[in-house]
């Protein structure tokens, strides 16, 4: 009899290479051969860990959803406090964790379609820390709904914009781009 941490195993193998079939693939194009072929299972074993190819999916994003949760209450607690720095770090991080993270990009920018409503849902939840901090920080200043709605607007739009603009140009040296984006995220913060 496998064990259960087998089975996990197989169920991590199963959404990394989902992520890399995404990737290769795209939403509307991918196959769950494929993704069994990668992990070099059999075609009936990621029915055993997901009912069809939807539940797959919305598990991949709910596994990157993870994985940035964790850097977010890491900054969360090195900021503890303050606020604004909490949300320019959570900013920088988020660009630092799709490029440290390529092949999450074709799932977690909201470029294409394919996803169902649950997916998309989920795919927001990337945005849950930053709003919230953004709420607080609004609150904290005094703020309304308005201009609250409007410093999240331009917080996802620097962050998608850097990301594109980097997977564009050169990944490999952000640097200099994510000290322009501090500067300009301590505009917003610091001004708002």
């Amino acid at each position: 009899m496998k064990s259960a941490n087998f089975d996990e195993g197989i169920r991590e193998r199963l959404l990394i290479a989902g992520i890399k079939e995404i990737e290769l693939h795209g939403l509307n194009d991918f196959s769950l051969r494929r993704v069994a072929s990668m992990c070099e299972v059999s075609c009936a074993a990621p029915y055993r860990h997901f009912k069809n190819k939807d539940e797959l999916v919305l598990s991949i994003i709910s596994y990157i959803n993870s994985r940035w949760d964790m850097m977010c209450e890491q900054i969360e607690k090195a900021f503890d406090g303050d606020i604004g720095r909490q949300i320019v770090e959570s900013c920088i991080a988020n660009v630092r964790f799709l490029i440290a993270n390529p092949n999450y990009l074709s799932i977690m920018l909201p470029i294409g379609s394919g996803m169902t409503d649950e997916q998309m849902t989920e795919r927001e939840k990337i945005w849950c820390r930053i709003v919230s901090l953004v709420g607080k920080y609004a609150d904290d200043m005094g703020y309304d709904d308005e201009k609250k709605s409007e410093i999240e607007y331009l917080l996802k739009t620097l962050i998608y914009g850097t990301v594109v603009y980097l997977e564009k140009t050169d990944f490999s040296n952000p640097d200099k781009s994510i000290a322009v984006m501090r500067k300009v995220l301590l505009g917003i913060i610091g001004q708002s």
